[in-house]
């Protein structure tokens, strides 16, 4: 196939991508919001749960941090880094 014939993909911006970032966060805050909400309830009908719960929310407070450290706020820097880097070229 010729390179005219092939379609054209859509551009990534960086507002769409950031748009996008957002919603995955926001639904994955409400199903956590609500999977804790059904073990609490759990909990309270069978206490030996206590212990599962939590540990479940120790883990996914540790992946919460780390999805804040590495996944956020590093990759904010890096594209800082590359834009001064463009810059400077």
């Amino acid at each position: 196939m010729a390179a005219e014939q092939l379609p054209r993909l859509p551009q990534r911006g960086s507002k769409r991508s950031t748009e996008r970032n957002s919603a995955t966060f926001a639904a994955l805050i409400g199903l956590c919001f609500l999977a804790f909400g059904f073990l609490g309830l759990v909990s309270m009908v069978l206490p030996q749960v206590r212990g599962l719960v939590l540990l479940l929310v120790g883990g996914v407070g540790f992946f919460a941090l780390h999805y804040l450290v590495w996944g956020r706020l590093l990759t904010k820097l890096r594209e800082e880094e590359a834009a001064a880097q463009a810059k400077d070229k």
